[in-house]
């Protein structure tokens, strides 16, 4: 079942991010023994994709915070260097907010849906429960796939500043 859910094709940029995700997609037999309910697994999975969703924009933040303190030593123009390293500060809130949002949503139906299928117990209510998960995570990974693509622009403006100014 997990198998399916690996991203299979990526671009070549991508393939370390794709690889973040795709552990995302597997949990340990004892975080599994470790829930109520079995079938919450899928929220395991989203919760490990949303951390490291957050931990590849709070890297990116980060780097950022470190350019502009290094910036303050260096004489000059850097208006336009200062402006951009914002623009894309903005745009990392933006992405987070996002994440955050539909991540908050999705953890309340997770939770919710996998009680009722599991207090059913009939297998219509657990195959749908499932087929609405596995659509979930992907759509989540299809998510944090386009924002890795951002991601990649921003990591070479980033290092275009860097090379430009010596940092």
């Amino acid at each position: 079942m997990e198998e399916n859910l690996k991203i299979i094709n990526t671009y070549e940029e991508l393939k370390e991010a794709a690889e973040i995700y795709n552990k995302c997609l597997f949990a340990s037999e004892e975080k599994i023994k470790k829930i109520k309910f079995p079938s919450l697994k899928y929220f395991i999975y989203f919760l490990q994709l949303f951390r490291a969703f957050t931990d590849r924009i709070n890297q990116i933040k980060s780097n950022i915070r470190e350019i502009k303190e290094k910036l303050k030593d260096i004489e000059g123009n850097k208006i336009d260097e200062l402006k951009k390293l914002d623009t894309i500060m903005n745009k990392l809130v933006s992405f987070e907010k996002e994440a955050k949002d539909g991540y908050e949503y999705y953890k309340k139906y997770l939770i919710k849906t996998a009680r009722e299928s599991d207090d059913l117990g009939n297998e219509t209510a657990k195959n749908i429960y499932i087929k609405t998960s596995e659509d979930i995570i992907k759509t989540q990974i299809e998510f944090n796939m386009k924002c890795e693509k951002q991601f990649l622009i921003f990591k070479d403006d980033i290092n275009k500043i860097k090379n430009f100014f010596n940092i």
